[in-house]
């Protein structure tokens, strides 16, 4: 199989596979993405606490 020349000859084109400027948009939309899986993630670490802490009051009252 004769594949190699084909990458080859791909890798000869200097050109980029992306535009400056949608290179630009995909950096920003990549910030904008993290941040809110960082977000998320702060909201959900709350939402686990509250969770907890709402079935330690529990185990008390069902204690008594």
């Amino acid at each position: 199989m004769r594949l190699l020349p084909f990458f080859r000859s791909r890798r000869r084109e200097q050109s980029p596979l992306l535009s400056e400027d949608k290179r630009q948009q995909l950096i920003e939309a990549e910030g904008k993405f993290t941040e809110a899986l960082a977000d998320h993630a702060v909201k959900m670490d709350w939402a686990r606490r509250i969770a907890l802490a709402t079935l330690e009051k529990l185990d008390e009252r069902h204690a008594k």
